[in-house]
């Protein structure tokens, strides 16, 4: 329930706050959804942990797309768009396999929803490297800013050209937006 509610508002959380802090806001929900499931001492505290775990759901469906559209050079796009998926469905199998290893052990449900966190604090010390999208800097008008962003991800004769299309498209938008 909760991923559908944030996966729905997902979108002006990343409009608000910037692409980049909603995924590290992913990564803290995803990590406090491991601790209190892995640590909860009961039925009632395991639900409210797969509650937070489904806000971090929620808003990487939304957050984690928006991010690779705008950040990354338009021939890496659909790469980056597949590679994200095949690492969702490959994280799940390799879950599944050391799930199924802590089987036999006592109270080894505790340790497979704990370590869930690994992945996520992994997710929030990368983001904290990563720039901010130049897109969402342009839309908050950052400009500079967004030309560090996309001087970071693309060739440096390429900066000028795809930044002076991003201001022409948010111009567009603002026209169409009146």
């Amino acid at each position: 329930a909760s991923a559908a509610i944030v996966s729905n508002i997902g979108i002006l959380i990343a409009d608000i706050f910037g692409r980049k802090r909603a995924l590290l806001l992913t990564a803290i929900f995803f990590t406090a959804g491991a601790v209190v499931t892995g640590a909860s001492p009961n039925k009632e505290v395991l639900l409210v942990g797969r509650f937070i775990v489904g806000l971090g759901v929620g808003l990487a469906s939304m957050s984690v797309p928006m991010y690779i559209a705008e950040s990354a050079p338009a021939h890496m796009r659909g790469k980056l768009v597949v590679l994200n998926l095949m690492f969702i469905t490959g994280g799940q199998f390799v879950a599944t396999l050391i799930d199924g290893s802590f089987s036999a052990v006592n109270e080894g449900w505790r340790y497979m929803l704990a370590l869930a966190g690994v992945p996520s604090v992994i997710m929030y010390v990368g983001m904290l490297f990563m720039p901010e999208t130049p897109r969402w800097l342009i839309y908050h008008k950052k400009p500079q800013k967004a030309k560090r962003s996309l001087a970071k991800v693309l060739k440096k004769d390429a900066v000028d050209e795809i930044f002076q299309t991003i201001v022409e498209d948010y111009e567009e938008y603002c026209k169409t937006k009146m």
